[in-house]
């Protein structure tokens, strides 16, 4: 498990989904699962177009765990990239290995241009 930034807008869009289930969810998977950079050649998570090597996205479906998530999880996308040095200085003496920027719904990913 590695450490996680959620910045400001995240936490916005965590009290927009405002399902509890939903949040712990995803919560658990960017600790457990997305990385930067992100894995290539998956469909579930990549870079962003036009900003590639800085952006990266990750659909908010886990692909180590049995247990039977929500299905609405499988509507969010998680948006993210490398941490800067003062959010690494900051992480609370851990080690932040992502900043999570976003937390999309499906909907939005086309607005976005994922």
């Amino acid at each position: 498990m590695h450490g996680i930034v959620w910045n400001e807008m995240t936490i916005r869009d965590f009290e927009e989904i405002g399902n509890p289930a939903i949040q712990k969810e995803i919560i658990i998977l960017a600790e457990e699962e997305v990385r930067f950079p992100p894995r290539e050649h998956r469909e579930d998570e990549g870079w962003i177009k036009g900003k590639i090597g800085e952006m990266a996205w990750r659909r908010a479906i886990s692909t180590k765990r049995g247990s039977d998530p929500p299905e609405e999880l499988s509507e969010y996308c998680l948006v993210y990239r490398r941490p800067t040095d003062k959010e690494y200085r900051e992480a609370g003496g851990g080690h932040a290995a992502i900043t999570v920027t976003r937390i999309l719904h499906n909907s939005m990913l086309a607005v976005d241009g994922l």
